[in-house]
């Protein structure tokens, strides 16, 4: 095997073993993110500290209707809307949804919600994509490191672009 073979090859194994360094990393630092902010203002994780007040709306802007809405999900200081969406999976076995993970943004992305799938191939002409609001404010950050509020109301929207 030539020379310019055996350093080609080390390249990629290089390159992939840098890769899961950062991935583990990147999951390190969302770790330690979602307990630090669970941590903040003196928050105590235990099990008297959870809040029945979290609930999700699943509106279709496209066609103005609520498609579905799932209220009562146990939240605890620190929880992501990720996590969010899987509490309320359990608390309502009929609430399905679907994600793709987008390793640009190191976050997960909704593309259906109740069977009701987003739009977004190259060339589409009517685009919708799942946008999702807590507290009525867009979210900044992807789904599994924005944390929910206390009380916060969890939209999920289809929309149009």
């Amino acid at each position: 095997m030539s020379t310019q073979k055996k350093e080609c090859k080390l390249s990629v194994a290089l390159a992939v073993v840098r890769r899961a360094q950062l991935f583990f990393m990147t999951a390190l630092v969302v770790w330690f993110v979602n307990a630090s902010v669970a941590n903040a203002d003196g928050a105590v994780i235990a099990e008297g500290d959870v809040w029945e007040d979290v609930s999700i709306a699943v509106i279709n802007q496209v066609t103005d209707e609520v498609i579905d809405t799932v209220d009562g999900i146990s939240w605890l200081p620190g929880d992501t809307v990720a996590y969010a969406l899987r509490l309320a999976r359990e608390v309502d076995s009929s609430f399905t949804y679907t994600t793709e993970y987008f390793s640009k943004y190191c976050s997960n992305m909704l593309k259906s919600v109740d069977d009701v799938w987003a739009n977004d191939e190259d060339g589409c002409v009517e685009c919708t994509y799942w946008s999702i609001s807590v507290g009525g404010e867009y979210i900044s950050s992807g789904m599994d490191t924005a944390v929910v509020p206390e009380g916060g109301e969890i939209q999920l929207k289809l929309e149009s672009f």
